[in-house]
């Protein structure tokens, strides 16, 4: 069982070596700031919720491009003091 394991990753390796040129493998290794821009710096992976009692918050990402969003007025109802 060991030896096919190993033996799939070494084909593994090899397709992919031939498959992805190696200026693409560090383009996507290293990613660039069109990539990590999205990720905040000191913030944790989603994945780490998985192992903790309470959930930590999640990175939303918001789209402000024009049209993106619908907004609306709404009135507020008359409060009596």
């Amino acid at each position: 069982m060991g030896l096919v394991i190993i033996t799939a990753l070494i084909v593994l390796s090899i397709y992919t070596v031939i498959a992805i040129p190696y200026s693409e493998g560090m383009r996507l290794w290293r990613g660039g700031e069109d990539i990590w821009i999205e990720n905040p710096r000191n913030a944790r992976p989603n994945w780490v919720n998985f192992f903790l009692k309470e959930r930590l918050p999640q990175t939303i990402i918001v789209d402000t491009q024009p049209g993106a969003a619908k907004v609306g007025q709404q009135p507020l109802p008359q409060s009596k003091i």
